[in-house]
């Protein structure tokens, strides 16, 4: 598995701990069971993008805070890559640099309310 994808793992533990998020509040949220959240959060079931924009908006986080992507990064190109690891492979996608903010935007609008421990 990608040490990136790890390291943003970890992130996502670590911002649900803080906030004292139990993993069936954010599995609700994605309308998964706690289980199965459990076995992503853990790395044996990839998140999808979709699922992280829902679990960034559970952890009241930015999809930057989780990706550790700085705004220095992403005024140095006009595209945000994205690698999405499926099954054997993977597919790299790249997403002109606004469409990335206006999808970050949207996420910051659609705010979750998700239950406490």
């Amino acid at each position: 598995m990608d040490k990136q994808y790890l390291l943003a793992l970890n992130r996502i533990r670590q911002f649900r701990e803080e906030q004292n998020i139990s993993q069936k509040a954010i599995a609700q949220a994605l309308g998964s069971h706690d289980t199965v959240y459990s076995r992503m959060e853990g790395g044996k079931i990839e998140i999808t993008l979709p699922q992280l924009f829902i679990i960034a908006t559970a952890l009241k986080k930015k999809i930057e805070e989780i990706l550790e992507i700085s705004p220095n990064s992403l005024q140095q190109n006009n595209n945000v890559g994205i690698t999405v690891q499926s099954g054997s492979g993977s597919i790299n996608i790249s997403v002109p640099i606004e469409e990335f903010k206006q999808l970050l935007a949207t996420s910051e609008q659609n705010k979750l309310e998700v239950k406490r421990k």
